[in-house]
């Protein structure tokens, strides 16, 4: 007969059978180091591994249970199982939204401003699009050189639509858009203006890829563009380019316009980060 078994017919649990019961638990196989700890602590008593509070003796004295065992004085433990699940929960939107592991902890609280006084407004600008709401009405053109955080920015602002707003939304690296709407055997445009924000990252990338106005590539840029904007769907962008000029230079008016009218420009100047420590 097993301990449980024994209690629950005997009708009471003493402090032996508690001690025998929470003995067992530490002998399951596979059982980790962390979990022996919390069993042996809530057993003998200790203090919490991150503030050293004391934890607290708590007394059980009811018709079918006499028995004392001690249980955490802080919040710490709390707060490290809901820090825990809201990980845990950032790990499956991330997965979902399809981003690289690369910026999976990207925020915008973890942003560098560290960084000349421009850079640091932009990402200010960058932050008030998002917790300001003007995402409700358009979306986010972030241009500016190579390595200054306009994927961290955009890749941030696209998470907090997915977590706080509950929008499906998808990151596309924009130099495969080409490619997986010839590999795949459905609708990739389509399937893409299905979301309620995309992310366009590297956009500037399409033009190289003989985008002029007519050719197959051109059609399948403006069909994407025309598509998200007439669904009203959020847009968010990154581009190396140093003006909102450069984009009817490179995409023609058809294209261009329909950005323009959708999305707010944004320009992140600054060093390349990447190279900082390149003398």
């Amino acid at each position: 007969m097993n301990v449980m078994n024994e209690i629950l017919e005997k009708k009471i649990f003493t402090q032996e059978k508690y001690e025998e019961y929470i003995r067992s638990c530490m002998s399951w196989p596979g059982l980790s180091e962390e979990k022996k700890q919390e069993y042996e602590k809530d057993m003998n008593g200790g203090k919490c591994g991150m503030c050293g509070q004391e934890w607290n003796r708590v007394e059980v004295n009811t018709r079918l249970a006499n028995y004392f065992h001690f249980r955490p004085s802080c919040e710490c433990s709390k707060n490290k199982d809901k820090e825990k699940r809201m990980q845990f929960a950032e790990k499956q939107v991330v997965e979902q939204l399809g981003i690289p592991e690369k910026y999976a902890m990207c925020t915008l609280r973890n942003m560098d401003v560290n960084v000349k006084p421009d850079t640091a407004a932009a990402i200010e600008e960058a932050k008030r699009f998002y917790l300001y709401g003007k995402f409700k009405t358009g979306g986010l053109v972030l241009s500016g050189p190579v390595g200054v955080g306009k994927t961290h920015m955009a890749v941030a602002i696209l998470k907090g639509l997915a977590i706080a707003e509950h929008m499906r939304g998808r990151f596309v690296c924009s130099s495969d858009i080409i490619a997986d709407t010839i590999n795949e055997q459905k609708d990739y445009i389509k399937y893409l203006t299905e979301y309620d924000a995309v992310l366009l990252d590297d956009f500037d990338k399409l033009a190289t890829n003989k985008a002029s106005e007519g050719s197959w590539t051109y059609e399948r840029i403006f069909s994407l563009i025309n598509g998200l904007t007439n669904r009203n769907r959020i847009i968010l962008i990154t581009c190396n380019y140093a003006s909102e000029g450069d984009f009817k230079s490179f995409f023609g008016e058809a294209i261009s316009s329909r950005i323009h009218e959708a999305c707010l420009f944004l320009h992140v100047p600054g060093e390349n980060y990447r190279m900082r420590d390149v003398k």
